[in-house]
């Protein structure tokens, strides 16, 4: 493969692994995407509730029943966080894995021309310079 395509084979991977993380895309349909939008939404419940529990500008009824919720959507986090990590592990672990090859071989190339380019400017022996100078 050539460079030009394991650049592009890189940031489809690496937007791949996002739209796992986000559960769209080839995700949205799948156990995994189903998982990713679950601890999503989990998190942004939990992160609205304390938002809302320490809203000054809000009533006092709606800052008392966030903050009693707050207990159970933690529990709700905690479970959701608990399945995502089984069901999202494995393809999350592929796709890391596959990026870190795709970059390895990138690096490769990379060095691997810097050195063909430091060979071509073919820094001059001292010994051998000696000789072509003139003395004076």
């Amino acid at each position: 493969m050539k460079e030009p395509e394991l650049r592009h084979r890189l940031r489809t991977l690496e937007h791949d692994l996002q739209c796992l993380h986000l559960g769209v895309g080839r995700w949205n349909d799948t156990p995994e995407g189903a998982a990713a939008r679950s601890l999503l939404d989990a998190r942004d419940r939990l992160t609205n509730a304390e938002r809302l529990a320490t809203a000054p500008d809000s009533r006092r009824r709606d800052r008392r029943a966030a903050a009693k919720s707050l207990d159970g959507l933690a529990i709700s986090l905690a479970a959701a966080e608990r399945d995502g990590t089984q069901i999202l592990a494995p393809a999350t672990s592929a796709l890391r894995d596959e990026i870190g090859a795709v970059r390895r071989e990138l690096d490769h190339r990379q060095t691997a021309e810097l050195r063909r380019t430091l060979d071509r400017l073919q820094i001059p022996d001292p010994a051998v310079e000696q000789h072509l100078t003139i003395g004076l």
